[in-house]
């Protein structure tokens, strides 16, 4: 991994963009904001993160849409994150390559940022 962390936040909710974009303020890390699934899977593409904070529930492409579209992806480290934790029946093929869900609201968002320093190593 690069010293540079490259992280995309991709969720419609413009507080959660912000909270994630102030957490990851600073010259270790660059970060992507995208505002729905469509927009998250483009800048995955075009900017190869090292680990993506993806929401569940998004107009148009949901979290689960965008993991289905983006296919492969070995090398980066994926967060799903949503308030709502229902069913996840049908999920078992992606549940098995992220690295771990994030129920809304964060209670620890010191952790998550812990979590991705951890990356460097």
């Amino acid at each position: 991994m690069s010293e540079v962390i490259k992280i995309l936040i991709i969720d419609d909710e413009p507080l959660i963009r912000r909270a994630f974009q102030k957490l990851f303020q600073g010259p270790a890390y660059q970060v992507f904001l995208a505002e729905d699934g469509q927009r998250g899977h483009e800048l995955w593409e075009k900017e190869k993160p090292d680990c993506v904070f993806l929401d569940v529930i998004m107009p148009g492409l949901n979290g689960w849409e965008v993991l289905e579209k983006k296919g492969d992806f070995s090398g980066t480290h994926v967060q799903m994150m949503s308030a709502y934790t229902g069913d996840l029946e049908g999920k078992k093929q992606w549940i098995e390559k992220i690295d771990g869900f994030l129920q809304k609201p964060f209670e620890d968002i010191a952790m998550i940022k812990s979590w991705v320093d951890g990356l460097k190593k």
